[in-house]
């Protein structure tokens, strides 16, 4: 899992960097943790090996469905640059929020009946509707992605609980999440 890979990674730098950073010797204490390792998706919700037909009927349906929603609409996508630049200073930067900036946002996504993951997706598409090109008049186009699904209660128990937080299964829809924005003219 990705955010789980990220925790693991982070926590890895940290403690390589207070060794680092300190004159005493530093040995990690390892504890029980390895225990709570969870299995791939695949061997946590018990899934079978083959694929039936109807799943294959399924995916053909919403490969042809996609396929649909990039005909006849311009689809939007972040803005490229045809010059060559040279790179910058890459870093990952973590963010922390309080708990009051956390309440905060809940509260605003409740009234709205979102939940923070359709509010942060949102904001992307109107990130990207926001650097399209300038047109004289305004535009359709299409901002495409897909729903991010969490799997938690598809897995078999222990692996739904939060026993092995570690892991936090997730998936991606095969179906095309699609959102028809106006392009404010100039």
């Amino acid at each position: 899992d990705g955010i789980g890979t990220l925790l693991l990674f982070n926590n890895l730098l940290k403690h390589a960097s207070d060794a680092y950073s300190s004159s005493e010797p530093h040995t990690l204490a390892w504890g029980e943790e390895y225990q709570n390792l969870s299995p791939s998706f695949r061997v946590a919700a018990a899934l079978p090996d083959a694929i039936t037909p109807q799943q294959l009927e399924r995916i053909e349906n919403i490969t042809l469905a996609n396929a649909d929603l990039r005909r006849g609409i311009p689809i939007m996508s972040v803005p490229f640059k045809n010059v060559q630049e040279m790179p910058g200073k890459h870093q990952r930067r973590s963010i922390t929020v309080s708990a009051s900036q956390t309440a905060a946002i809940l509260s605003a996504c409740r009234i709205l009946s979102l939940s923070v993951t359709h509010a942060y997706h949102t904001a992307i598409a109107m990130a990207v509707r926001d650097t399209q090109p300038a047109e004289p008049t305004p535009s359709l186009k299409r901002y495409i992605n897909y729903c991010l699904i969490n799997e938690r209660s598809s897995c078999k128990p222990p692996y739904n609980t939060a026993i092995h937080a570690a892991a936090v299964y997730h998936s991606v829809s095969g179906a095309h999440l699609a959102l028809d924005l106006t392009i404010p003219g100039t």
